[in-house]
C-alpha cells in the first residue's frame, strides 16, 4: 500500500509505503492478527516502523469492539514504542450497520505490560453524538487527554459537524 503527498510542483510523491500481513482469521473471516511494516518508500531502504494488531471482540456486522495495536521502532519486533488499546461502542442500529461506532475510546501506552496512569501517553475518548438518515457521521467530539505527574489533563477538544451529507 503507498500513500502519497503533493509536492509544491503538485506532482504526487511516494509518502510512505507500507507491507501489511493478514496472519489470522475468525470463523466469519474477520481479520484476528495482522502486521504492518511502514517503510519511507517502495524501495524498503528506510525503515520507520512495525505494527501488530489484534482484534479480540466482534459485533454481528463484522465491526471490531476491542482492538490492541503494538508499535516497534524494529523490524525484529524488539523495541516497543507504544501500545494502543481501542473499544468501541455500537449503539445506533443504522450507523452499526454501516460501521460508524457511537463511542470509541483509545488509550496509548508506553508498554504492554503495566496499563495505567504511570505508563498512559495519550487517551481520546470520540463521541459521534448525531448521525444522518445513512448511517454517517454528523457530529463528532473528540477529546484528548494527557498525563502529568501522574494526573490526566483534557488537553484537546475537536468538535466536527459534517454539513449537507444528507443531501
Amino acid at each position: 500500500m503507498k500513500d502519497y503527498i503533493d509536492d509544491t510542483n503538485y506532482v504526487k510523491v511516494e509518502a510512505e509505503y507500507r507491507v501489511i500481513q493478514n496472519l489470522k482469521f475468525g470463523p466469519k473471516h474477520n481479520v484476528l492478527e495482522q502486521q504492518i511494516d511502514t517503510y519511507k518508500d517502495h524501495t524498503k531502504d528506510d525503515f520507520l516502523w512495525a505494527q501488530e494488531i489484534e482484534n479480540y471482540k466482534f459485533d454481528f456486522y463484522g465491526n471490531i469492539i476491542d482492538r490492541s495495536e503494538m508499535t516497534w521502532l524494529d523490524l525484529t519486533r524488539s523495541t516497543p514504542m507504544t501500545y494502543k488499546v481501542i473499544h468501541n461502542d455500537y449503539d445506533n442500529l443504522l450507523a452499526r450497520r454501516k460501521g460508524n461506532a457511537t463511542h470509541t475510546f483509545a488509550s496509548i501506552y508506553s508498554t504492554n505490560t503495566v496499563l495505567d496512569l504511570t505508563t498512559l501517553i495519550e487517551r481520546q475518548e470520540i463521541d459521534n453524538s448525531a448521525f444522518d438518515s445513512r448511517g454517517n457521521v454528523a457530529d463528532q467530539t473528540i477529546d484528548k487527554y494527557v498525563v502529568e505527574g501522574g494526573v490526566e489533563y483534557l488537553s484537546s477538544r475537536e468538535a466536527i459537524k459534517n454539513l449537507d451529507i444528507d443531501a
